[in-house]
């Protein structure tokens, strides 16, 4: 059940639907917790799923004009999975309020440390913020941290290159990590915990 302004229409709705569906389907890909190194835990989930909406939210306000409807849809549709997945891990209804809370607090700081890192020339503010906010406490090697920063301009300049017409159909195409990371050809054959 999505949140939110009920006056939004249903098609941008239903394409924020399927835009959030298809990021979840990128941030669960096993290359991202295997070779790419982003821990495999509820964290690294929540993490892998705020950076991919970031990219996709700020992809949607540099269009002319911006898609702010959609990107406030793509919003309201992961607040509102989040919310469902903490009730169904049995989280109640007061302690529902405070982790939101804190998981909105948590993706809006992730979402300018990307939009700002990304603004930069150099990688180097990527890295950190990836470091940071992606990586927390693991330590996965310089080599598989500027790798996922590459992947993230990459990503970028991808979604920056599709149509807003597209956009607006809930059509997204990502790029993959395989190929991108230093382990990320050894993959193994399960898949992450959904988020």
């Amino acid at each position: 059940m999505a949140l939110g302004n009920p006056f939004r229409s249903s098609p941008v709705r239903a394409a924020a639907a399927d835009l959030y569906r298809a990021i979840v389907a990128q941030s669960r890909a096993p290359e991202f917790y295997t070779g790419g190194g982003v821990p495999d835990t509820i964290d690294g989930r929540f993490d892998l799923v705020a950076l991919h909406v970031a990219l996709v939210v700020a992809r949607l306000k540099q269009s002319t004009p911006a898609l702010d409807d959609l990107a406030q849809s793509l919003f309201d549709e992961m607040i509102a999975n989040l919310d469902v997945g903490l009730r169904e891990a049995g989280v109640g209804d007061m302690g529902v309020g405070r982790r939101m809370k804190k998981l909105v607090s948590a993706f809006y700081g992730r979402a300018r440390a990307y939009d700002e890192a990304l603004a930069e020339g150099s990688d180097g503010a990527l890295i950190e913020a990836l470091r940071r906010n992606l990586f927390r406490a693991a330590d996965p090697g310089a080599d598989t941290v500027a790798a996922m920063a590459g992947y993230v301009r990459s990503q970028f300049g991808r979604l920056q290159a599709q149509s807003e017409a597209e956009l607006r159909r809930g059509r997204i195409d990502f790029l993959p990590l395989a190929g991108r990371c230093p382990g990320g050809h050894g993959l193994t054959s399960g898949r992450p915990a959904p988020i």
